[in-house]
């Protein structure tokens, strides 16, 4: 565990997937259990949560802290993570009731150093995929141009910016119903 603080600029896509295009060999790729819960509310100026992200070989807990930037670009936040102890993490669950998602995230490289990080809310590895919610991210790193990207065909509709699909909502609302 490490006890450093990144404050740094979290600047992303977000894209739903059509889970019928997705490759065969999908679920082989590296994957971990990731369960959030919310202090704050959506719509409060800041955002604040703790996470568990839990893998076959290792467990990590982080307090995280998000707000937008003041320029107004909706694909860039604000974002200062810590890991913290997972003693920590479940003191600070202890007699509370926040507002909490569960899903499983799959790491998949569309092309060297471009990585795809792609969220299935409430995973069962025995249900199909077909039925799932799954939305897929895309961070820009060390000034990459997101936009120039050739996207896979399962990527699908871009909802960045979409109050309705930020992880905070839906742990609220639940997912948007589907179209």
């Amino acid at each position: 565990m490490t006890n450093k603080s990144t404050l740094k600029i979290e600047e992303e896509r977000k894209f739903l997937v059509k889970p019928r295009l997705l490759p065969p060999n999908f679920i082989e790729n590296t994957h971990f259990q990731i369960v959030q819960y919310y202090f704050t509310k959506p719509g409060d100026s800041v955002e604040i949560r703790i996470r568990s992200q839990v893998s076959k070989t290792d467990a990590k807990y982080f307090l995280t802290m998000k707000k937008k930037t003041e320029d107004g670009d909706i694909s860039k936040r604000f974002e200062n993570e810590i890991e913290i102890p997972n003693e920590m993490f479940y003191r600070m669950l202890y007699g509370a009731d926040y507002e909490r998602i569960s899903k499983e995230r799959f790491l998949v490289e569309l092309e060297v150093g471009v990585v795809v990080e792609v969220d299935v809310y409430d995973y069962d590895p025995k249900a199909s995929l077909l039925s799932k919610n799954i939305v897929a991210e895309i961070e820009r790193k060390n000034g990459d141009q997101i936009i120039d990207l050739k996207l896979p065909l399962w990527i699908g509709e871009e909802v960045t910016g979409r109050p309705e699909y930020s992880n905070a909502v839906i742990a609220v609302n639940g997912f948007p119903k589907k179209k």
